[in-house]
């Protein structure tokens, strides 16, 4: 008996047959645009109903291509649908994120970021041009910020047509709550933003915006002078590492600090849009001083 439905549901047996939709499945994790539930030794990504089908594909493509290449991904076995509802198929990990990991062990900061940059640099080594590419995704974004003038906006778009070319897989989005950590390895999970292009730019994405200013609106105010230590320690390892075993330069991750702030405007995270403003008028001044 084929295992699933047209429409995605599981099918049991007992004495007689029924679904059992994936969204009644114990909740093991909820996140943006997304809740995760058990399926099984499998869970199912269910998406929310107003999210763009198109994401959905993009990110099982995206870690489809990383399973391919052996990357530190979880394998992905199918996509689904539930009234409306996109969905992927995936390995169940059991684990904790990065993040819980650096709240639980603060002295173990280098020796987690060390391992985040293996697991960037086992992503960087696929290679596709099956997704978007990198210089074609920041182009689109770019035309629907509203926080910058017509000029600048040229400007940026100038700068991303000088960008190098590449064809590595990028993850889009890598940082500690995107990273699970299991007894002898570290897994890069959702992989909406993944597309193709140079591995300079999916680092800058991580390094330059390991420092958001969001990252205190979920913990209490005395804690902050010791989350911004183990921040600046963790980045700084992070790159360094990643540097130390890639043929990028610092040099190229620098080039693209501009379109990755400016990209990140359209997520209107909280607390971010002034610091993200101050930061990328630094870089407009640095390119009209030539």
């Amino acid at each position: 008996m084929d295992p699933t439905s047209s429409k995605g549901s599981i099918v049991i047996e007992n004495e007689r047959e029924e679904k059992m939709k994936y969204s009644s499945g114990p909740l093991v994790g909820k996140g943006r645009t997304a809740d995760v539930h058990a399926a099984g030794d499998q869970v199912v990504k269910l998406f929310h109903k107003n999210l763009d089908p198109s994401l959905c594909r993009r990110e099982y493509l995206a870690n489809q291509v990383a399973n391919q290449f052996k990357a530190q991904a979880p394998q992905v076995f199918g996509q689904v649908e539930e009234e409306g509802r996109m969905g992927i198929l995936m390995e169940h990990l059991p684990g904790h994120t990065l993040t819980q990991l650096l709240m639980e062990n603060p002295d173990q900061c280098a020796l987690l970021a060390k391992r985040m940059a293996q697991a960037h640099l086992s992503i960087h080594r696929a290679q596709t041009e099956d997704l978007v590419n990198d210089k074609d995704f920041f182009a689109k974004r770019l035309e629907r910020v509203k926080d910058l003038t017509p000029g600048e906006k040229d400007a940026v778009l100038t700068h991303i047509n000088g960008l190098p070319q590449g064809i590595s897989l990028c993850h889009g989005d890598l940082h500690p709550d995107n990273v699970l950590a299991t007894e002898d390895q570290m897994w890069v999970i959702d992989w909406m933003n993944g597309y193709s292009g140079h591995p300079a730019g999916d680092v800058a994405r991580t390094y330059y915006l390991l420092g958001t200013p969001f990252s205190r609106t979920m913990i209490p105010k005395e804690m902050w002078s010791l989350v911004d230590q183990v921040t600046t320690l963790f980045k700084t390892t992070y790159l360094e590492e990643y540097l130390a075993h890639s043929p990028v330069a610092l040099e190229e991750v620098e080039t693209y600090k501009l379109p990755v702030l400016v990209n990140r405007l359209l997520e209107e995270v909280p607390k971010e849009k002034d610091w993200l403003l101050g930061m990328i008028h630094e870089e407009l001044t640095k390119l009209r001083k030539g």
